[in-house]
């Protein structure tokens, strides 16, 4: 029995976990911006920009729980699941971390952006990782790790053409002021979070396949008695 069969109903319950992690800080956003007195309104750019035009914030919303449903229904999330689930599971759990860093550090309307711009950018770079055929008879495995290394290199490049831009060529801020703090947060998941999951979800699907091989074997083995 192949690992993706053991990993599919994880990346599973990772899909419908993310429908709750997403309407936690559209619930806190409401709270925080439209029922408790506008002195208490939070001031960081993101909340301002969301309060100020709704039809933005309702944008964010069908984008992630609209795109999530109709990709549900067309089956395409399924056969995504079910055939490199370990993919999967770490393309929600990074998504999880860019949202949660950002609603703590900074508020839930930036835990809200940077779901939908981590949809965007994860999205992209899954098509990138699957364009390959990898080796070997664990292709979820593979492309999971090619995932976190190029998120890993594009945050770096990105990093490094910033820094470039406002040291050696003096130039102005490339964002509005209070926006930048996202791009921190972004930052700081990626740097700090991203190689620790990597470490970690290959030390998992390591022990998970050598458990697997063993109890393949075994029964081979009785089999074969």
């Amino acid at each position: 029995m192949p690992m993706s069969e053991y990993w599919a109903p994880i990346a599973e319950l990772c899909q419908w976990t993310t429908f709750v992690v997403v309407a936690l800080p559209a619930a806190r956003f409401l709270y925080q911006n439209f029922v408790v007195r506008e002195i208490n309104h939070p001031l960081d750019y993101y909340s301002n920009r969301l309060r100020t035009k709704p039809p933005i914030f309702l944008f964010i919303i069908v984008v992630l729980l609209g795109g999530a449903g109709l990709s549900a229904n067309t089956g395409e999330l399924s056969q995504f699941l079910g055939t490199v689930p370990e993919l999967a599971i770490v393309v929600y759990l990074q998504g999880w971390m860019h949202m949660i860093s950002a609603w703590f550090t900074i508020s839930a309307a930036a835990g809200l952006v940077a779901a939908l711009l981590y949809a965007i950018a994860g999205a992209c770079a899954v098509l990138v990782v699957l364009i390959p055929t990898p080796p070997g008879d664990e292709p979820g495995w593979v492309y999971s790790v090619a995932y976190l290394g190029v998120q890993l290199v594009s945050v770096g490049w990105v990093r490094v053409g910033v820094r470039r831009h406002l040291n050696n060529d003096n130039g102005g801020k490339i964002v509005p002021d209070g926006a930048e703090l996202l791009a921190m947060s972004w930052e700081w998941v990626v740097c700090r979070f991203v190689p620790v999951l990597l470490v970690g979800s290959n030390v998992a699907f390591l022990l998970a396949y050598v458990i697997t091989n063993e109890t393949q074997d075994k029964a081979a083995d009785a089999g074969g008695a």
